[in-house]
Order: C-alpha cells, then structure tokens, then sequence
C-alpha cells in the first residue's frame, strides 16, 4: 500500500492518488478523477500528507497554506535535512529563506485557506 498522496497537475488541478509507478520514461501515477475513471499523468507535483490536522479537523499536506488571519498565513513546504516546516506566505517571493518548525505549537489554531498551487493570489498577504 501506498502512502495517501496527492498530485497537482495543471490540467487536472489537485487530485488524490491512486496509483503510481515509473517507467523509463518518467514518473506516472493514476488520479482520482470523481466517477472511479483513471486519469493517468506524467511527472506530476507529489504532495507529501504531513499526518497532522488543521483546527477543523482536514489532514494538512505539504503546499496547504495555513492561516491564523488574514494577515498571518504560512504555507507548508518540506525540505529534507529539516522535514516539514512553515514558511511565510509574503515571504515566497523575497525568498529570505526564513521558516519555522512545523510542530502541534506553531500549527495550533490554524486552518487551511487554500493551497500553493490553486491559491496564488493568497501568497501575496
């Protein structure tokens, strides 16, 4: 069995993950398309679950942005020397590389308000 993941693709937007599997010719993986109906897609954006849970109870993935207000908001981003943390979502564009532990303390509170692939306009707060 697989993780649970979720992929982005431009065409078919953010979608759970069925399958996946490589061939030679690249990553391919099988989305959830709501009628049971395969779509398969090359080398989509994997989205890691972080096995936490926002203030409303929805499993929190890597790209989620989580908010406290409408001037606070963060987005989940995974690196891997340091695992999941939160980055500013003003912040994307400076590329300051400043971010914070992604702990139950520094996510206490938040919700997700939408997610770095869907959401642009939403890094901009």
């Amino acid at each position: 069995m697989i993780p649970k993941y979720r992929a982005y693709t431009e065409k078919h937007g953010l979608r759970e993950v069925r399958s996946m599997y490589w061939t030679d010719r690249g990553l391919y993986v099988t989305l959830e398309n709501g009628t049971g109906a395969p779509i398969r897609v090359k080398d989509p954006v994997l989205i890691r679950p972080t096995g936490a849970k926002d203030i409303e109870g929805t499993e929190i993935y890597a790209g989620h942005i989580l908010g406290l207000d409408k001037h606070r908001s963060n987005f989940v981003d995974f690196l891997p020397a340091y695992g999941f943390i939160l980055r500013p979502c003003n912040e994307i564009l400076r590329n300051n590389g400043r971010f914070y532990p992604f702990t139950p303390k520094t996510i206490s509170g938040r919700r997700i308000t939408g997610n770095i692939y869907e959401n642009k306009e939403l890094m901009n707060e």
